[in-house]
């Protein structure tokens, strides 16, 4: 589906990111919460 930049632009405008992100975009809530580890260049990070 194409993004309706109208929508988009209007939804940033009210500060709706939630609307934004789940509906117009198809963004969802991650099925976990558990933090992933990633080490970069001797350095270790969380996600």
């Amino acid at each position: 589906m194409p993004l309706n930049f109208k929508r988009t632009r209007d939804l940033l405008y009210d500060f709706q990111f939630q609307e934004l992100f789940i509906e117009e975009l198809g963004w969802n809530q991650p099925s976990t919460k558990k933090a992933v580890s990633l080490e970069i260049e001797e350095k270790r990070y969380q996600y």
